[in-house]
């Protein structure tokens, strides 16, 4: 489909700069005003949580498209993980051994909600090896004064359902002792691995913040990825030793497995992205501006901001040099990558950038995909939008 498709002659260098202006450039003020109101609160709740169990870092690190210049139009989300403490260095890779528990009673589909009377009990029938891009985390013989309850465990197997549940607990407790129940409410479903909150202050936009704990104590890539490759331009060789060194951590995602996040490596990656003066980071933020816009107008939450992400990393090796990304390119990369992302639609298949295991549209409604991508061909066909800009 992305290579078939006839592209406007509208879409030009000069239109798309003035939509960035006028649609996507973030309102400072805005910005300010907003880091202003939610950094406090979180702090404050992290602090809280990890007063109440000092499992759980009192020190939030902050991912997403915040902490990596890559929002767009106003500052209304913000992404924390949560740090798992004196946690030791777990094994955690691709040998999987069975294990024998699972809940109390059928699940069916995804849980989008944490229910209290859910347990985790032991069974006769082993659980299925993580799916690629997960593992689990198996702790034996716990040293730590800080961990040796058994309330998070099953098998000696620290469980990502039980973690979540007792954090989301800990959440709630936090606000209600600190009296925030009048501006910060807890979301009452998950949104994937995250306990989202919402913070209202008056004559502000209402603001999310994702909460994500994680294990990240020296956790090695994983043993089957074998990135970069020797014969890759981009990024540099210094970049790619400091993104390694940036590291690799575990979310607490599914019930019973971990998620392999390269949060931190991305932050890093992202970070100086456009030092040559380069259009990459804008090229990134108009995309995600027009998904708002245009493409997704389903209102279902299919095409992320994760995905454009891993669209810009495989733009950047496919498109090494400087002069591909100068400011006088952005039609030329903003097309070649809507083209990439149709191809991706059109393949159900978009690999993750650093784990090509991954298959990140794997989990997605291959029928709301395929109405997307009717979206975008339309966009690049005839996009009525822009005549205004010219």
């Amino acid at each position: 489909m992305g290579d078939k498709v006839e592209v406007s002659d509208e879409i030009t260098n000069s239109a798309l700069n003035k939509y960035f202006s006028r649609e996507v450039q973030l309102n400072l003020k805005d910005k300010d005003d907003s880091v202003d109101i939610a950094i406090p609160i979180i702090k404050k709740i992290s602090e809280e949580i990890h007063r109440n169990d000092p499992r759980f870092c009192a020190q939030p690190t902050y991912i997403g498209s915040h902490a990596q210049g890559l929002k767009v139009q106003c500052a209304d989300e913000f992404d924390v993980n949560v740090k798992l403490n004196d946690v030791d260095d777990l094994p955690c890779g691709s040998h999987f051994t069975p294990r024998y528990y699972g809940f109390n009673r059928p699940i069916d589909g995804e849980l989008r909600t944490i229910p209290n009377d859910l347990e985790v009990i032991p069974s006769t029938v082993p659980l299925p090896n993580p799916e690629n891009g997960y593992t689990y985390l198996e702790w034996r013989g716990r040293d730590s004064h800080l961990w040796q309850d058994d309330d998070l465990f099953m098998e000696d197997n620290l469980i990502p359902f039980l973690v979540n549940r007792h954090f989301r607990n800990l959440l709630c407790a936090a606000i209600r002792n600190l009296d925030m129940r009048v501006m910060v409410r807890k979301a009452s479903k998950l949104r994937g691995p995250a306990i989202m909150i919402y913070i209202n202050v008056p004559g502000h936009h209402e603001i999310t913040v994702d909460f994500s704990v994680t294990y990240e104590d020296n956790t090695p890539w994983p043993d089957h990825i074998s990135w970069p490759s020797k014969h890759q331009k981009w990024p540099t060789a210094y970049k790619a030793i400091q993104v390694h060194k940036a590291g690799v951590h575990c979310v607490a995602k599914k019930p019973f497995d971990w998620y392999w996040s390269f949060a931190k490596a991305e932050n890093e990656l992202v970070k100086d992205i456009d030092s040559d003066g380069g259009c990459r980071k804008k090229c990134h933020r108009v995309m995600k501006k027009l998904r708002d816009d245009f493409w997704c107008t389903s209102g279902y939450a299919v095409l992320t901001s994760y995905h454009l992400k891993n669209v810009l990393f495989w733009e950047c090796q496919s498109y090494p040099s400087e002069e591909e990304w100068a400011n006088d390119m952005i039609s030329t990369r903003l097309i070649s990558m809507t083209r990439y992302l149709l191809r991706c639609i059109d393949n159900y298949k978009l690999m993750q950038y650093f784990d090509e295991t991954v298959n990140l549209f794997e989990s997605k409604n291959e029928d709301h995909l395929i109405g997307i991508g009717r979206n975008i061909k339309q966009w690049l066909e005839e996009p009525e939008w822009l005549k205004n800009e010219e």
